[in-house]
């Protein structure tokens, strides 16, 4: 598997590549956890905003505030943040109606057939369609009002370019959104293909940068071509083929405009995706990426521009899931973008580049107080940004070492330590809002007990699954051990069954995000086996799932099943660490992410001897103690 890696300078020699499988960026902290960043481009622009998104940075067009009446339609909003854009020139001529270098006439749209959903269809933006033209009118300009905003808000743009292939309206001139006869009959007669050349998408490319730093001089701009193939070509070629040459065809163009322009950035999404191959790199559909590929493409993004002091921030901010904050007249797109340029040409005066140690990655504005070393973050909206960060509450540190000895079970103190630390992680960066525990396996609700005592208080949903079969085990003599001791009754939900009643627990999971789980049910190699599948399908992007009674000799079913999917690598699920007899493992792209937080946890818990020791091996740098390779992944050993 090809890995995306952040370095100091890129690698120019193929038999690297070769050996290691890695794609070098190089590291340029251009942004900073306050950016609002505006995306343009294809469905790929609209996966990354939402993993962007997860990840809380500000995300922009802001459509939250549009008005979309009962008989008309915005291309998929609201449950869809985003509008598509395919190509360079729909989204040239976006950006050029935002600066009202050209303005729709009101009479420019389609009267659609009756075969059609609706009666009338904007050309130029996919799927803005009504009833009434009236509204079609109406919802028109309200689009353009929240384009312009968020336009002005922007401190930073991600664009991604998908398809050569346009088609022309007859009557403008203009390129049209969609392709004819989408949802309706808009364009059969309307307009015509054209395959656009080398030359025309370096033009479009070339006017879109110089139009943003006219407005916006300096602001970041980061771009590339989406690795999504064509549905369906409308040229005599195969649709592979057909497909592959569009794609050559943007990422010339885009290598050209941007060689010369110091602030605008090519990140090789496409790249990265295409060297996986079709079977490693696509959904079972063969054209969508897979998810945890684009979770590893923004998080080498963040990495390699947000600052070192930074890069872990983004995934603390308190916000809403939509990400949307308010956009005001003082918001500092502008002024921060042309701080950054004033910055830049000084440091470049002085022959280097200086890391946050200027105001070239910050903005003086109301909502942002900056030194010339450090950047302070508003401490309402980020949680725990100290130096103990993931330091372990001493109320939840002393029952993971006594506390738990009250239910019965093989929970040891090595593990549940260790299993502290991932809930204070969680905690810090996650929350517990809307969220839920999930154990297959419940036994006498030992390691059940040490979740719900580290989350007293919250939201968090707990789950059991356990058919309770085995000797002097009951459901309600599980429930009431855990009420004799004080538990929150009124968060746990008890299934009496087996995990493969998965329609049951998506009902007591509901609208929740599985967060958290502990797969400890039958040790049966095909029984594990099943279950991880069944998590991998359950859990969030997001989530850590831990599988206990890995490495006992005593269950080599749960050895034997772990290995056979880890080697098989057909499902998200991924290995980071090994915590004495419990394998913690995540989605692939929040590996890097998730083994740095651990390691941080464990430096910042010395008063556990098992951290203390774990941290003074890594110091001496005694790697083989710390880390070492499971199959293709490197997982931390405590």
């Amino acid at each position: 598997m090809v890995e995306l890696k952040v370095s100091d300078r890129k690698n120019p020699r193929y038999s690297v590549f070769n050996d290691t499988k890695t794609i070098t960026i190089q590291r340029e902290p251009l942004l900073n956890s306050n950016d609002r960043i505006f995306l343009m481009g294809s469905c790929f622009a609209e996966e990354i905003r939402i993993a962007l998104s997860k990840r809380h940075v500000t995300c922009l067009p802001d459509f939250t505030t549009l008005n979309i009446p009962v008989d008309a339609k915005i291309d998929e909003l609201p449950e869809r943040q985003h509008m598509n854009f395919y190509n360079t020139f729909t989204v040239l001529q976006e950006v050029e109606k935002i600066l009202g270098i050209w303005q729709q006439n009101p009479d420019d749209y389609w009267t659609l057939g009756h075969g059609s959903p609706f009666r009338f269809q904007d050309p130029y933006r996919r799927l803005v369609m009504a009833n009434d033209v009236v509204d079609l009118r109406s919802i028109t300009h309200d689009i353009d009002g929240a384009m312009s905003k968020s336009f002005n808000a922007a401190s930073a743009f991600i664009f991604t370019f998908g398809m050569a292939e346009v088609f022309r309206d007859k009557r403008t001139g203009r390129v049209v959104s969609q392709k004819p006869a989408y949802f309706g009959d808009g364009g059969l007669n309307e307009t015509i293909m054209h395959q656009s050349s080398f030359a025309e998408n370096l033009e479009n490319i070339r006017r879109l940068f110089d139009l943003i730093n006219a407005h916006k001089p300096g602001c970041p701009i980061f771009v590339t071509v989406s690795p999504v193939p064509l549905q369906r070509t409308f040229s005599s070629e195969d649709v592979y083929i057909a497909s592959f040459e569009g794609k050559c065809v943007l990422r010339a163009a885009l290598g050209e405009a941007t060689r010369l322009l110091k602030n605008v950035h090519y990140f090789p999404s496409f790249e990265f995706i295409i060297a996986h191959g079709s079977e490693n790199g696509y959904r079972p559909d063969g054209r969508h990426v897979r998810r945890e590929l684009i979770a590893s493409i923004v998080e080498t993004f963040l990495e390699a521009y947000l600052p070192l002091d930074q890069s872990q921030v983004t995934t603390s901010v308190i916000e809403n899931t939509d990400q949307h904050s308010p956009i005001t007249s003082e918001d500092p797109g502008i002024d921060r973008c042309q701080s950054q340029r004033n910055s830049e040409c000084a440091l470049d005066e002085l022959g280097g580049f200086a890391l946050a140690t200027t105001d070239a990655l910050h903005c003086n504005s109301s909502n942002r107080s900056v030194t010339s070393s450090t950047t302070e973050l508003d401490e309402t909206k980020y949680r725990g940004n100290t130096v103990n960060k993931y330091k372990i509450k001493a109320e939840v540190a002393q029952f993971a070492r006594k506390g738990v000895e009250q239910f019965e079970g093989m929970l040891n103190k090595s593990a549940a330590v260790t299993a502290a630390s991932a809930l204070t992680i969680l905690q810090q960066d996650l929350g517990w809002q809307n969220r839920a525990f999930l154990e297959i396996g419940v036994f006498k609700g030992k390691f059940f007990s040490l979740v719900e005592n580290a989350t007293k208080g919250s939201d968090c949903r707990l789950i059991g699954v356990d058919p309770f079969e085995l000797p002097g085990q009951s459901k309600e003599s599980v429930l009431k051990s855990f009420s004799d001791n004080g538990m929150e009754m009124n968060r746990i939900v008890m299934h009496e069954g087996y995990s493969t009643d998965v329609a049951a627990i998506k009902e007591l999971l509901g609208d929740r995000q599985l967060t958290l789980c502990h797969i400890d049910g039958s040790h049966k190699e095909d029984d594990v086996y099943r279950d991880f599948h069944t998590i991998n399908n359950l859990a969030s992007e997001d989530a850590i799932v831990i599988g206990d009674d890995f490495w006992n000799k005593s269950q080599l079913g749960v050895t034997t099943a772990i290995f056979r999917f880890v080697i098989e690598d057909k499902i998200d699920l991924k290995p980071f660490m090994i915590s004495n007899t419990k394998l913690y493992l995540c989605r692939e792209g929040y590996l890097r992410e998730y083994k740095k937080k651990f390691s941080e946890s464990f430096e910042q818990n010395p008063e556990f001897t098992l951290f203390q020791e774990w941290a003074e091996k890594r110091k001496k740098a005694e790697h083989w103690h710390t880390e070492q390779k499971m199959s293709r992944f490197e997982v931390l050993l405590i």
